[in-house]
């Protein structure tokens, strides 16, 4: 499988789904900064508030205080989500974004103190960066990089990668522990999942196929 249609959800099979989620965060952080609404006093995660406002939990997710880490975690969220789909199936991919969201909104639930606030996709995005790890992993021996694209699309990713791991340490966020519980949570998801198409398979005696090949008679 060429790595670009392994990461990237625009290339067969599609995942238009999964782009959707790119342009739901930038219309939502759009209709925010043209309302001139604070979208982290609006719909993020605060420590007096979350007991008497649960939906918090979720919600922190769709505001974030700028263009750059909308779009930053936008990008990688649909690369990771792409990967654990292309893998796991859909369902992991999208209960991968789920927890990756609800059990560190939990913990912020507990953790954050005083007047401490969390928003951002930047949790679910580490959630996905464990998913696509264990992803690739899984699929590394399948991968192929001959096309120039895939080349560029491979050190796009370790350099997305690298940066996201880079940011936590570089902010000096007093939560920044919180992100350990997205990457654990979406590793294990990963790791726990059977590939579908070994299941579809398993009957039949063939593997994977690649992208735009046709299915032919299994040999006798």
């Amino acid at each position: 499988m060429p790595f670009t249609t392994f990461a990237l959800p625009l290339f067969r099979p599609r995942r238009l789904d999964i782009a959707l989620l790119l342009v739901l965060l930038t219309c939502v952080h759009a209709m925010l900064s043209l309302a001139q609404w604070d979208g982290v006093s609006l719909a993020g995660l605060h420590a007096d508030q979350a007991a008497r406002q649960p939906w918090r939990l979720l919600s922190y997710f769709l505001v974030h205080p700028g263009w750059v880490p909308t779009v930053g975690n936008g990008i990688g969220l649909v690369v990771g989500m792409t990967m654990t789909a292309r893998v796991a199936g859909s369902w992991t991919a999208w209960l991968g974004l789920l927890g990756g969201v609800l059990l560190p909104g939990l913990w912020l639930w507990f953790g954050l103190e005083g007047d401490q606030s969390m928003a951002g996709s930047s949790p679910a995005l580490y959630a996905t960066l464990g998913m696509g790890t264990v992803a690739w992993i899984r699929m590394r021996h399948e991968l192929t990089y001959h096309r120039r694209r895939d080349r560029m699309a491979g050190f796009g990713t370790l350099g997305l990668v690298a940066f996201a791991l880079a940011m936590p340490l570089l902010l000096q966020s007093p939560v920044r522990g919180v992100h350990a519980v997205g990457v654990v949570w979406g590793g294990l998801l990963v790791s726990l999942s059977p590939r579908p198409w070994v299941r579809r398979n398993t009957k039949t005696g063939t593997s994977f196929p690649a992208p735009g090949a046709q299915r032919g008679p299994a040999n006798p």
